[in-house]
């Protein structure tokens, strides 16, 4: 769904891109898992305003892709590391609501299992059939963020 409006944003954030493309998307990845962090933070400590402004960096997760690809510098390992990322920041992300207190566990975990288990089903539809494009659904990872 909200993916439609992914080459829209990346043509905002293409004037980013240029001055950053000397830097390894690898390394942009592990930068992009701060904003995360830092809403993870905000959140258990009430800071509510301060964890909006972190959730809004998580824009910039999309310029490691963006880069690897207009550079030529997309690798097997990049992927891999960025996908792993984008599960670690979507465990921060939705574990923060439970662990400040503003949702219960019982609504936390399975909203954190389905969020892993759409992912790791289209990661392995494409394994197993590489032919068959999986990139479609109403609940991709922007939608599920939200």
């Amino acid at each position: 769904m909200l993916s439609s409006q992914k080459p829209l944003v990346e043509k905002l954030l293409t004037p980013l891109v240029k001055p950053l493309a000397g830097i390894n998307p690898n390394v942009l990845t592990l930068l992009g898992s701060i904003p995360s962090l830092l809403f993870f933070v905000f959140m258990i400590h009430h800071w509510f305003l301060a964890a909006i402004i972190a959730f809004t960096g998580n824009l910039f997760d999309m310029l490691d892709g963006m880069i690897a690809r207009k550079y030529q510098k997309v690798t097997a390992f990049g992927g891999f590391l960025d996908s792993t990322f984008d599960r670690i920041s979507d465990f921060l992300m939705i574990t923060a609501f439970a662990f400040a207190g503003i949702v219960s566990w019982n609504i936390a975990a399975p909203v954190l299992l389905f969020s892993f288990l759409i992912s790791y089903t289209r990661s392995r539809g494409e394994l197993a059939n590489p032919s068959v494009s999986f990139a479609v659904g109403m609940i991709e990872r922007t939608e599920r963020l939200i």
